[in-house]
């Protein structure tokens, strides 16, 4: 364990301690507000005590919840930078996985929708082409009973019949093809939920990737910033030391680590570079 984790455990353990204290502590002081209350007329002291403990333990566990949140800060850069690459070889492997996932459940999706879409256009089409029979089969008789013809009314009869046999089927059929469609519908809807939650676990691995590959680069920028004021205290140390106005006045140099200060300038170069001798300016 760190030292920075050892020091946010102990101010944990301390609020945790002293948010146990404080119930006790306010009964306490609520009691002696009264009592004084009561008796004030004849001059008894206020209860400060009580009340400053209150006060100071409340105080103090301000004090030690700053002290986590800086703390909080300092580990997880630390557990972030230690643990970067492993991280980032965890979710390579969580995106890989997901991915393949994905890939099969759209492909799954896509299979269904296109099942169910072919089921619902045959029956509507055969549902239609049973109406368009039956439409010209009640033609056909009502023109046979007009003429007259006793056989050619009873064909048209027949052939009424058999067109509504077949509607009638049509529909029946076209309502069994609705109910596999709504089923159909139903997987799809399954489907989808699985595809967002494959895809809530790539992007989740995809964070996790950036955030672990920021981590490395920030402790690189963090040692490349370093190098390069160190580089620019022994520039403006020569300027000053030829008489000259310093060329490195001007920069500023940023830092991502929650230690210390969050950029470099000229007032760092100036302090390196205050500590430079001839001999050290000439070993570049």
């Amino acid at each position: 364990m760190s030292d920075n984790r050892k020091q946010l455990k102990h101010h944990l353990d301390e609020i945790e301690r002293l948010n146990k204290r404080l119930p006790e502590l306010n009964e306490t002081a609520r009691t002696a507000v009264s009592v004084w209350e009561v008796t004030r007329v004849n001059r008894a002291s206020y209860p400060h005590a009580e009340a400053d403990a209150v006060s100071s333990v409340k105080t103090a566990i301000e004090d030690h919840a700053q002290q986590v949140k800086k703390l909080r800060g300092l580990v997880e850069w630390e557990d972030g930078l230690k643990g970067a690459a492993a991280t980032m070889k965890a979710a390579r492997k969580t995106m890989e996985s997901a991915q393949t996932d994905l890939n099969g459940l759209q492909e799954k999706q896509r299979a269904i929708t296109g099942k169910m879409e072919n089921i619902q256009a045959k029956s509507l089409q055969d549902l239609r082409v049973a109406e368009v029979n039956q439409s010209a089969a009640v033609q056909a008789y009502a023109e046979a009973v007009t003429t007259g013809e006793g056989d050619g009314e009873r064909r048209a009869q027949d052939a009424l019949q058999r067109t509504a046999g077949a509607l009638e089927d049509c529909r029946r059929g076209h309502s069994d093809s609705e109910s596999v469609a709504h089923a159909l519908a139903r997987e799809v809807d399954k489907v989808g939920e699985a595809i967002e939650d494959a895809m809530q676990r790539l992007n989740e691995a995809r964070r996790e990737l950036l955030m672990a590959a920021r981590y490395l680069w920030a402790d690189k920028l963090e040692h490349a910033s370093r190098e390069l004021a160190r580089i620019a205290a022994h520039i403006s140390a020569a300027d000053r030391a030829l008489g000259w106005q310093s060329s490195m006045d001007d920069i500023h140099l940023p830092l991502l680590a929650p230690t210390g200060p969050r950029y470099l300038d000229k007032r760092y170069m100036q302090e390196v570079g205050a500590g430079l001798g001839i001999e050290q300016l000439t070993a570049a």
